[in-house]
């Protein structure tokens, strides 16, 4: 059960600063005057990994949170 909390504080934590990350570089570009959906610095691609992951930490904290109510 110990482990379980472990796992589930170390992935809100991961969860925290993709949520973050993602909020830095949208306000980053409308800061300066570019679109929403395209970076200024670093690549495009940089961006759909960070949400991807995002999604993916999601759906990974959600089934840790279940699986630690059916045990």
């Amino acid at each position: 059960m110990i482990t379980l909390l472990i796992v589930l504080i170390g992935i809100s934590a991961l969860l925290i600063l993709s949520i973050l990350i993602q909020i830095q570089r949208r306000s980053i570009d409308s800061t300066f005057g570019g679109q929403g959906s395209k970076p200024t610095f670093g690549s495009p691609s940089s961006t759909d990994f960070i949400e991807k992951l995002t999604w993916g930490l999601i759906v990974l904290f959600i089934f840790m949170h279940y699986h630690g109510y059916v045990y």
